[in-house]
């Protein structure tokens, strides 16, 4: 199995532990491990032979079904086209239906908390399902055809979008209520260490995505629209870079 298949057997397994209706505090006390460590483990696809096979066949599988089952499904979408990005941002409420979508809400969920009426809001389903971002479904359900790594072009339109509106509008904020955090670090790393950094905030990203997968099956109510920013990058605030001295030219 190489690294690439590794999130595709992670979310498959997770499908067939839901599906015994097993939860992670459960599958700990079977392993006999914290659920901490079971949830780290999800998070950051750090599985040994020994223990995913353990996993599996608590969940009624055997390896080989496991990975034969990843095989038969076809790879999901990990990105759209410019195109269809352009598509979404050339319709607001096309975009909040896609992000809705991607945040696993109910049809019937979506009518009541957002002004959609029945039959706009098929409307922008079946343009999301033309789009290949999920399969529409009878009695107006839909399967996600994305991949959990679902990610915006580089600087395609989305990301376009967020430098100029979302990052001013998201960042408008005192950050002193409960749930909310901003921290700004500042320090002298090496290169291998901002390497390693980088590692950790991928790993971050995958906890992120667990929790949110966890949640999933709470109600709209008990959940709350949260979004998570994290840069790293090698800077020093303008204003300071005039008085840097230059490095010494030797003479040859």
């Amino acid at each position: 199995m190489s690294n690439s298949q590794i999130p595709a057997v992670v979310d498959e397994l997770k499908r067939a532990l839901k599906a015994k209706g097993l939860t992670y505090a459960e599958l700990a006390k079977r392993l006999e491990l914290s659920e901490p460590a079971i949830k780290r483990t999800f998070a950051q696809h750090k599985f040994s032979l020994d223990r995913l096979e353990k996993i599996a066949a608590l969940a009624g599988l055997e390896l080989a079904e496991l990975f034969e089952r990843c095989a038969r499904k076809p790879p999901a979408i990990t990105q759209l086209s410019i195109r269809q990005e352009q598509e979404l941002f050339g319709d607001i409420k096309l975009l909040l239906m896609a992000n809705l979508v991607l945040n696993r809400w109910s049809f019937g969920d979506i009518l009541e908390h957002f002004e959609f009426d029945q039959h706009e809001a098929i409307r922008a389903l079946a343009r999301l399902d033309r789009m290949r971002m999920i399969e529409l479904l009878p009695g107006n359900s839909y399967r996600l055809l994305v991949s959990r790594r679902f990610s915006w072009r580089r600087n395609g339109p989305v990301q376009r979008f967020f430098k100029t509106q979302v990052q001013t509008a998201f960042f408008d904020s005192q950050f002193d209520q409960a749930g909310e955090k901003l921290a700004f670090l500042s320090g002298m790393l090496s290169r291998a260490n901002l390497v390693r950094f980088g590692a950790s905030i991928d790993r971050l990203a995958a906890e992120f995505d667990e929790l949110a997968q966890e949640d999933e099956g709470l109600p709209v109510t008990e959940r709350f629209t949260t979004s998570l920013v994290v840069a790293l990058r090698p800077w020093t605030f303008p204003p300071f870079v005039p008085f840097r001295r230059r490095p010494k030219q030797t003479r040859p």
